[in-house]
């Protein structure tokens, strides 16, 4: 994962994050090529199902452009889709045993802090655009 220097000298990584289910994901936003409104009817990323009750959000869904070694790819996911500095001081990479058995697709750390009550889940875009896509 790159990097680049906060405001106040240390590392960030830039990252998009966006809505899954009751998770926040976020993948590197150097491999999101661009970003448009889903076509009506398309289902979004969901990596687990949102609590019974839960109301589903109202935010249009988007259809994110994935860079992959053979072109591009759609992932169509919830939103609201934001582009964030998660200090790198605030990045945790899965321990082993865990990363052995995650069943999500390209779950590589959780970003954790910052004043986040909720944490984001880090995933490498190509893992999760070719598991998801949905064009």
């Amino acid at each position: 994962m790159e990097s680049a220097l906060a405001r106040d000298g240390g590392a960030v990584l830039e990252i998009v994050r966006f809505a899954s289910g009751p998770w926040r994901v976020g993948i590197e936003a150097r491999h999101v090529r661009g970003a448009r409104l889903a076509a009506p009817g398309a289902q979004a990323l969901d990596i687990a199902p949102l609590p019974v009750g839960s109301p589903v959000p109202g935010v249009p869904l988007q259809c994110l452009s994935i860079a992959l070694p053979q072109g591009l790819a759609e992932l169509t996911v919830r939103g609201p889709v934001e582009l964030v500095h998660v200090p790198t001081a605030c990045i945790h990479p899965l321990p082993a045993v865990l990363a052995a058995r995650c069943a999500l697709p390209g779950l590589r750390a959780l970003a954790l802090g910052e004043g986040d009550a909720q944490p984001t889940l880090l995933c490498d875009a190509q893992a999760l655009a070719a598991a998801f896509e949905c064009s």
